[in-house]
């Protein structure tokens, strides 16, 4: 359990992990194999770091069920900015208004 707000270095591994899910989701191919290796990588430094050290990155390949991944990926939409309740971005918010 955490029970600070996310920290600069969170933010930094978030963003790395942002710029990849954007660069995989732009890509004709989705992602290459190596890149959805790099992004599970990415998850887990995220992870070890913003729980302290708590587990191991081997601790989070080998043990995380695919289930409890939202466990992991909501602290990073947090961290980014993102509500990981939200279905969809609110554009107004943005400064963009929706035809």
């Amino acid at each position: 359990m955490r029970n600070e707000p996310p920290m600069i270095e969170n933010l930094i591994d978030a963003l790395k992990i942002q710029r990849l899910e954007i660069d995989m989701e732009t890509n004709d191919n989705g992602g290459t194999a190596k890149e959805i290796e790099d992004r599970f990588n990415l998850y887990a430094d995220f992870a070890v770091k913003f729980w302290h050290n708590q587990f191991s990155k081997d601790d989070f390949l080998t043990g995380l069920t695919t289930g409890s991944f939202d466990d992991v990926r909501n602290p990073v939409w947090v961290t980014l900015g993102y509500d990981p309740n939200s279905s969809e971005p609110d554009d107004e918010e943005n400064g963009e208004k929706k035809d």
